[in-house]
């Protein structure tokens, strides 16, 4: 198939144009070729199409060939120029080859055209090659350079002579140099110690043996004094010959790893001590619980003895009431070990914070030292906030602490205590807040206050800037958690040398919440209802029956949850009221509810818990007709909770 040949001559005669085109296409070209001979005919060619050749005659009449040439390689088209010419002489041609014409040809000799031309276009072809070649070798460096500028290790190009080509940006950053500043350096600057050019200086044994060199784990210093630890690999760049033309070190920034590791071996050690935290927690919980019982049946008993003496065994009375003395300390000593486990439920109601705080001033005042001077600053009038009292108290317990921990050599502690309102303007401003009605609790320190990076760790569980064996990094976490359950904010400030400020924000209780009465001291009511007990402790049982049929109620027994649904079945027309013991074998409290109000009863249910915090976070409590007893309790505390479960569910 015959090559196509778009070819432009320059020629006055049309007949020496025809015969170098019929010469070509006798040598195989498909010519589609075109004849000026002016230079304004000349230009407007190359302006409006695109040549694979130029055939030019030297001499013309209106311009000459030479300044065909020229106008030619001004618009630079990369196409082959070739003189055909009668005239010209071998000094004249080549002046013309070396004004950038690609050859000349005699047009007695038009023999010589046909190669000429070939080994011009082949010429021409190598050249775009090339072209393309040296331009995708650009773009690809480019893109290599970009890769390497995209990641974080450190990567440095040097030469034979070890003196830097290139280096990616996070070299350059480390270096605090451009890339500009340091081309050529035999060793960069890095920074006045030397201690990274001391680190990777040393090529020998790079260039001479052409392997892989892996340098050990060292520390390095930054431009700005900041030490970091790194691990480098140097290897050569080998050239089409097989030699060394290049060095590339990386040097990855292992500090991180080598502080996750210390991290670790650190977590281990907390985790073990968690561990065996939780499970004293977990043993006390459980003795606590049975202990409870124990409590309540000594409790409970206690009361009906009273109820059986005679106003002249006044003695009996007096040793009665230190038996009930003694087993009230007892139910606090389990209060305690329910507080450790953190199995205690939670009680809310609506609180005033300045008397969770007057209450537990004193406290604190003897726990933090008198170096340090504790102020009290608290509005006149504050809203009451619906909360847990006893967590609340925690909550100060653990900033006074932290704050004390602050100021070693003393200081202010300021507690301080507002109404606010976050409207949608402030939240918007301040991403971590929710609009609403809040009291505002501040407490804050004159200590070495802290770090922006560390202000943003404190809540984590296990950390902590102290010295090991100081704390356990459960403080703030525990705090945090408490403050989101409570449904509240809290927001911490610090600056270091300038103390640190604790914002809570806690919720405006509803005006409906009203504060929890002690159990009252009044006999309870009676009642004819017939109620079911499931209790799986028989000392248990038997009391809550004897006290219930005592005021009236009729009770069925139950050993267990699944004999409660059996019992439930059989009677559900008569029953008005389910006590249920959460923790039972076989089947508890709450699996039992749970069946019970899937056969679409509607029955009013008292929990009665020794330690369980499940009831207070799930979705139980939030039902109609649904209370909770806490162990251990009185027959008075039993029989006016019995009378008010079913006097709500009466009466709405």
């Amino acid at each position: 198939m015959a090559t196509t040949l778009r070819l432009l001559i320059v020629e006055d005669q049309p007949y020496d144009a025809e015969l170098a085109v019929a010469v070509l296409e006798e040598a195989g070209y498909a010519c589609q070729w075109q004849r000026v001979e002016t230079r304004d005919a000349f230009v407007r060619c190359l302006q409006t199409a695109a040549y694979d050749l130029i055939l030019a005659d030297y001499s013309l009449p209106s311009f000459d060939g030479m300044t065909a040439l020229r106008l030619f390689l001004e618009y630079d088209l990369g196409s082959p120029f070739i003189f055909i010419s009668g005239t010209v002489g071998e000094e004249t041609a080549i002046d013309s080859l070396k004004a950038g014409a690609t050859d000349y040809v005699m047009k007695n000799r038009l023999g010589r055209l046909a190669p000429v031309v070939q080994r011009a276009l082949q010429e021409r072809e190598g050249q775009h090659w090339h072209q393309q070649a040296e331009e995708q070798l650009h773009r690809m460096e480019q893109m290599y350079h970009q890769l390497l500028d995209a990641i974080t290790d450190l990567v440095v190009v040097k030469d034979p002579r070890s003196h830097i080509i290139w280096a990616n940006k996070a070299f350059c950053d480390y270096c605090g140099m451009t890339n500009e500043q340091l081309y050529g350096l035999p060793d960069a600057p890095f920074n006045p110690q030397g201690s990274i050019q001391e680190y990777i200086k040393d090529e020998t044994d790079v260039f001479t043996t052409g392997q892989l060199l892996e340098l050990p784990e060292e520390p390095l210093t930054r431009y700005d004094g900041q030490v970091r630890l790194f691990h480098t690999v140097k290897s050569p760049i080998f050239d089409a010959n097989g030699s060394i033309s290049k060095l590339v070190a990386v040097c990855r920034d292992i500090t991180e790893r080598w502080q996750a590791e210390a991290n670790r071996r650190s977590l281990e050690e907390q985790l073990f001590q968690v561990q065996k935290m939780e499970s004293i927690g977990t043993l006390a919980a459980g003795v606590a619980h049975d202990f409870n019982n124990l409590l309540s049946v000594i409790l409970a008993s206690i009361d009906l003895m009273r109820d059986e003496l005679r106003p002249q065994d006044m003695l009996l009375r007096t040793r009665l009431a230190n038996i009930e003395s003694a087993a009230e300390r007892a139910a606090t000593l389990t209060r305690q070990m329910l507080a450790f486990s953190r199995d205690q439920r939670m009680e809310r109601r609506a609180l005033n914070l300045h008397d969770t705080i007057d209450n537990l001033l004193k406290m604190l005042r003897r726990i933090i030292g008198e170096d340090v001077e504790v102020s009290l600053r608290t509005a006149a009038e504050v809203s009451p906030v619906f909360a847990d009292p006893g967590q609340i108290e925690q909550v100060l317990m653990n900033l006074a602490v932290n704050a004390r921990d602050a100021m070693p050599s003393g200081g202010e502690l300021r507690v301080e205590t507002r109404n606010r309102t976050l409207d949608a303007a402030y939240c918007q401003e301040h991403p971590w807040a929710k609009p609403g009605q809040y009291v505002q609790l501040t407490v804050s320190d004159t200590g070495h206050g802290m770090d922006a990076e560390t202000c943003q760790r404190i809540f984590e569980p296990f950390f902590t800037t102290k010295e090991v064996g100081k704390g356990t990094g459960l403080g703030l976490s525990v705090v945090y958690g408490i403050v989101k359950q409570h449904d509240g904010l809290i927001h911490v400030h610090s600056e270091v040398g300038h103390g640190t400020t604790f914002n809570i924000y806690l919720p405006v209780a509803p005006k409906r919440s009203a504060v929890v009465a002690d159990d009252t001291i009044l006999a309870p009511p009676s009642g004819t209802e017939t109620l079911l007990v499931a209790e799986d402790e028989d000392a248990m049982r038997m009391l809550a029956h004897t006290v219930l049929t005592r005021l009236g109620y009729t009770v069925l027994l139950a050993r267990d949850g699944q004999e409660a649904v059996q019992l439930y079945t059989a009677h559900r027309e008569r029953i008005a009221l389910l006590i249920l013991d959460v923790i039972m074998p076989r089947q508890g409290g709450r699996e039992t509810y749970t069946q019970i109000r899937a056969m679409g009863s509607t029955v009013p249910v008292l929990f009665v818990t020794g330690y369980s915090t499940d009831l207070a976070r799930g979705e139980l409590l939030a039902g109609k007709g649904v209370m909770v007893l806490q162990k251990p309790y009185s027959i008075r505390t039993l029989g006016h909770k019995v009378r008010e479960i079913l006097d709500r569910a009466a009466y709405g």
